[in-house]
């Protein structure tokens, strides 16, 4: 398996690990995990349900898959529970902890945030000799 860089795993932070980053990456992995939780008691509850079908006849195979169809039943009920809670956390990541910053900026915000004006020219982009 292949190891972090040693600047990563030294016990110092660099400028971009942040309390809002370390928050906004918690809050993404709990929404992924529960969208993963969604997807599985989805494909649990439909496998629960086809195999109550398999059960043997009789009085006891009759009460087993009752069981089991109530069963595959909460499992159904959970699921969009657990999806709705996965988006809702995306939604509070973006609510209050923004979209991130963005690694590439493009041309034209340059020279927008540092005091110059929007026609102002920098100075890559003045001709050169």
């Amino acid at each position: 398996m292949l190891l972090p860089p040693a600047s990563h795993s030294s016990g110092s932070h660099s400028s971009g690990s942040s309390r809002f980053g370390r928050k906004r990456r918690r809050l993404r992995k709990l929404a992924v995990v529960c969208r993963i939780l969604s997807a599985l008691c989805v494909v649990g509850a439909l496998a629960i349900f086809a195999s109550s079908f398999f059960v043997a006849s009789g009085m006891r195979g009759k009460e087993v898959a009752l069981r089991q169809r109530k069963v595959s039943a909460v499992f159904f009920a959970v699921s969009p529970t657990l999806l709705v809670l996965g988006v809702g956390f995306d939604w509070w990541k973006h609510r209050f902890y923004g979209r991130g910053q963005r690694r590439h900026s493009d041309a034209s915000d340059h020279g927008h945030g540092n005091g110059q004006s929007a026609g102002a020219a920098h100075a890559a982009d003045l001709p050169s000799r």
